[in-house]
């Protein structure tokens, strides 16, 4: 009965619209805001200038176009392409931008259309970039993203002036297979599904998705392997609400390149609303193998489907894996299903300190109620426990 109780209960955490999830985030963002010193964000400039460098293991110049990306709680933004020589220089947060959102981490509530991301800029899009928090920057880093390669990390100063010189980036190898992540059929495209694409992606950066989903059906018509144009193609679909749709052209993206890890997360996404568990777990297993650190959601989804065939401690293992790349609480539903993973192994004191811990997160949301019964329930099996051990001893 409690692991069927825990399976309905996990159903509702899993499908919780990501509006909510959003929603009490805010309000634990606003909680945190609240307690800074005040005028701690008093002197922070109108724009912020990045400028930096990213360079090779050796100390070359990159082997292809990267691209510079921001990550600010849990949520990334593409900012701009590096020179061929590797120097980078762009606005913080520039609306503007023509650099094309693919929205990696897809699992949050991320405008990648118009270039908005409610963590690292304010509510209200506007014409010109984007104001920053510096209470939000002292938690924000930037990286790098070539196909193949690993990024260092460089974080923000927690107080930036006008100019910021970010310093190098250094980008090494995955391994001996590297190569095998690189979406070569993207590479291949010819000239007019790839100004298809291009054009595609300057009507995004203006907010006109029907206009993007006609160059994108263009250019993947002209060149069926297209992978990052059916990838993008299924975004836009998705934000248009047309589910079906999106998950045709992620398959297709998925088909034209196997190794392409983009389009493998909202597959798994669908695959966990629709309670197959295997096949979450079949595609949450492959997208860590094509890239293990990017996408923590990924060690989410495979978690809840391990738990679901019963696999506690391969659940275990994923959700652990998963709250330590969430290291700023993006997700805090992570710590729920830790709670009832715990709870399902009969550890109900590991399981209190999760569900303590979702509850520092979000003191005040939609799960709050019922993450707070069952830590009552934890705490009184755990008094229960250590009575009847105490008893036992001689």
């Amino acid at each position: 009965m409690q692991r069927r109780y825990q399976a309905i209960w996990l159903t509702l955490v899993l499908v919780l619209s990501w509006s909510g999830v959003s929603a009490q985030t805010g309000s634990n963002t606003s909680r945190t805001q609240g307690t800074q010193p005040p005028g701690s964000g008093d002197n922070l400039p109108q724009t912020i200038f990045v400028i930096g460098k990213v360079v090779m293991s050796d100390g070359s110049a990159p082997p292809g176009r990267v691209t510079i990306v921001s990550v600010c709680g849990g949520n990334s933004r593409r900012e701009a392409l590096a020179r061929p020589d590797g120097s980078f220089s762009f606005m913080l947060g520039d609306h503007t931008s023509s650099v094309m959102q693919d929205a990696s981490n897809t699992d949050r509530p991320v405008d990648i259309f118009s270039g908005t991301n409610t963590s690292m800029t304010s509510n209200t899009p506007t014409s010109g970039s984007s104001q920053f928090d510096t209470r939000s920057l002292k938690n924000c880093e930037l990286t790098a993203d070539l196909h193949g390669y690993a990024s260092s990390h460089l974080e923000f100063p927690g107080m930036p002036t006008g100019t910021i010189d970010m310093g190098t980036l250094v980008l090494r190898s995955r391994g001996p297979k590297a190569d095998a992540v690189v979406s070569v059929t993207s590479l291949k495209a010819p000239p007019d599904a790839r100004k298809e694409f291009e054009k595609a992606k300057a009507q995004l950066d203006k907010g006109k998705l029907d206009d993007a989903e006609a160059s994108l059906r263009k250019a993947v018509a002209t060149y069926p392997q297209y992978a990052e144009a059916w990838y993008v193609l299924g975004k836009v679909q998705s934000a248009k609400k047309d589910s079906a749709g999106a998950h045709a052209s992620y398959e297709a993206a998925q088909k034209a390149d196997p190794d392409y890890p983009a389009p493998y997360l909202p597959l798994a996404q669908a695959a966990a609303q629709s309670h197959q568990w295997q096949d979450t777990l079949s595609l949450t297993d492959r997208l860590v193998t094509l890239d293990a650190s990017r996408y923590p959601m990924a060690y989410y989804y495979n978690a809840v489907a391990n738990y679901n065939l019963d696999h506690i401690q391969a659940a275990e293992v994923s959700a652990l894996r998963a709250e330590g790349l969430d290291k700023a609480h993006a997700e805090p539903r992570i710590e729920i299903l830790l709670g009832m993973i715990y709870t399902a192994r009969q550890n109900y004191s590991a399981a209190a300190e999760h569900y303590k811990a979702y509850l520092q997160i979000v003191p005040d949301g939609p799960l709050t109620a019922q993450v707070k019964a069952d830590l009552a329930k934890c705490e009184e099996m755990a008094k229960v426990n250590g009575s009847q051990e105490g008893a036992s001893k001689p």
